[in-house]
């Protein structure tokens, strides 16, 4: 269920927010590095996840999106967010009160779809392609679950994605998306990336080629849209964010994917709703931060959502367990990796979200890994 209450060490800094603004983590890494060595003698729970329904979940989740909304959806976001340092917060609340009075009324799990791809659109693709601006852009997501909206904002400046999944169930349902197998409808998630995409393409730096590719996918059917990305998603594979090595050693598989376990094997690790949503222990949680962050490139970069002040989230009519976090939490746990917050941004729910949904919100986060001292 929810977080049990820290004790001394584990307790989260009253000066979150400064150590945040400063860069400065102390004693957060030896606050961390203490949970991280309980949680290798944690067990994870696995029970319940074996009756996940993912065609509940994306149902529930992946509503269509309404191309009309993504037109308005930037400017609508820089009238109610405000910043903090590093640190954008947005009211769901408000955002929803906006769209109302221009008629475009959604649900809380919709527009928690648009501000994903706001995220990932205006803020991490011209980040890492200031950093990367060649096409040499390895891309490992981690917890994929049974969707593919999360590559859509970034087939078009990656070289290869790989989809990391712990649930068979979840694997098969993306696996029958590539093979070009009718399923969930993302039809929509095609067209807004297209509307979000044309309007921050002017701010996009990076290879002029990169540029040019994408404004030539802008004018692409989308049809063909999700052929390419198909092609571009080279590999459904099994993934344990709790085992050091992902799991993925054990995997029976004909494909070499030792350039995968490795430790600092990607350029972009991608993350979304998947350790946070998998454990109700803090220990635990931690430690699948840690493995995840192993993978990335010293100098590159990780992407991660997560549900906010979660004590559980529906899948169908089943309540999953999930562990508590906030922006704050997530950002100081990153830092204690060795990671640098490019961007913070706090999706802000209400008190009525949470008794539906069982979180308030979410964090989105883009960090970047630091250079090992020469």
């Amino acid at each position: 269920m929810g977080e049990q209450e820290p004790n001394d060490q584990e307790k989260k800094p009253e000066n979150a927010h400064e150590q945040l603004s400063s860069g400065s983590s102390s004693n957060t890494e030896q606050r961390a590095n203490e949970c991280i060595l309980r949680a290798f003698n944690t067990e994870r729970k696995t029970e319940g996840f074996d009756a996940f329904d993912p065609s509940g979940y994306l149902e529930l989740y992946y509503s269509a999106l309404l191309p009309e909304v993504a037109v308005q959806l930037k400017d609508l976001i820089k009238k109610i967010e405000t910043r903090e340092g590093i640190k954008t917060m947005i009211s769901l609340q408000d955002l929803g009160q906006l769209l109302i009075s221009e008629k475009k009324e959604q649900n809380f799990e919709t527009l928690e779809n648009y501000l994903i791809y706001d995220f990932m659109i205006r803020k991490v693709v011209p980040r890492i392609l200031q950093d990367i601006p060649e096409d040499h852009l390895r891309i490992l997501d981690v917890g994929g679950g049974p969707s593919i909206y999360q590559h859509i904002p970034l087939f078009g400046i990656a070289d290869t994605i790989r989809h990391g999944e712990f649930l068979s169930q979840n694997r098969e349902v993306v696996k029958k998306w590539k093979s070009g197998e009718k399923g969930h409808e993302w039809q929509t998630f095609f067209q807004c990336w297209k509307i979000s995409q044309r309007q921050s393409l002017a701010e996009m730096g990076g290879d002029p080629e990169i540029k040019a590719r994408i404004e030539q996918m802008l004018g692409m059917e989308d049809t063909a849209l999700e052929d390419m990305l198909r092609a571009s998603l080279t590999e459904v594979m099994s993934i344990d964010v709790f085992r050091t090595d992902l799991g993925i050693e054990e995997q029976e598989s004909t494909q070499d994917l030792s350039h995968v376990s490795r430790e600092g094997s990607v350029e972009l690790l991608t993350s979304n709703f998947c350790i946070e949503s998998a454990t109700a222990d803090i220990a635990t949680w931690q430690n699948g931060i840690k493995n995840i962050s192993a993978q990335v490139l010293p100098g590159k970069f990780l992407s991660m959502t997560a549900i906010r002040n979660a004590e559980w989230y529906k899948v169908g009519e089943t309540r999953m367990d999930a562990v508590s976090i906030d922006a704050d939490r997530l950002a100081l746990e990153l830092m204690s990796q060795n990671f640098e917050i490019l961007e913070l941004t706090e999706l802000i729910g209400t008190q009525e979200q949470k008794e539906k949904d069982g979180y308030d919100g979410m964090i989105f986060v883009l960090a970047k890994k630091k250079e090992a001292p020469k």
